[in-house]
């Protein structure tokens, strides 16, 4: 038994793949071979960014300077990423950001990234309505 057995959204969005998403290939987590669920995760301890963090500075003490702090900074970032998705208020992005969000997106970085920039290059639903507006001299 794996966790990749039970969290299938998790497991396939470190590969590279996320339900719904049709828009091209996604990078694959820069991780995902070197490290498993437990590398990252204490599954004895309840999950917390901090609790990650310092898995990470535990691996990487000869970087920790480089590695603490990091996934706050990630959280941060996906966090203003997913918001600017959401408040163009799109129905096709409603369902990639539910997916997003059950695959969590800070276990590939690159991949948010990636989704996020995509979606928010696509004009948004209110163009039409700005086009029927009267414009005010």
């Amino acid at each position: 038994r794996t966790c990749a057995g039970c969290h299938t959204d998790v497991a396939g969005f470190r590969a590279g793949t996320l339900t719904g998403w049709a828009r091209g290939a996604l990078p694959k987590d820069a991780m995902a071979d070197a490290v498993d669920c437990e590398g990252c995760h204490e599954l004895s301890a309840p999950t917390t960014l901090e609790a990650i963090d310092k898995k990470c500075t535990e691996c990487h003490s000869d970087e920790e300077s480089r590695f603490r702090g990091m996934l706050t900074s990630w959280s941060s970032e996906v966090d203003r990423l997913v918001g600017e998705v959401a408040a163009r208020n799109r129905d096709t992005d409603r369902a990639l950001l539910q997916a997003l969000r059950r695959a969590g997106p800070i276990h590939n970085i690159e991949a948010t990234r990636s989704i996020a920039r995509e979606l928010l290059a696509q004009p948004s639903d209110r163009t039409s309505d700005q086009r029927s507006s009267p414009r005010v001299p």
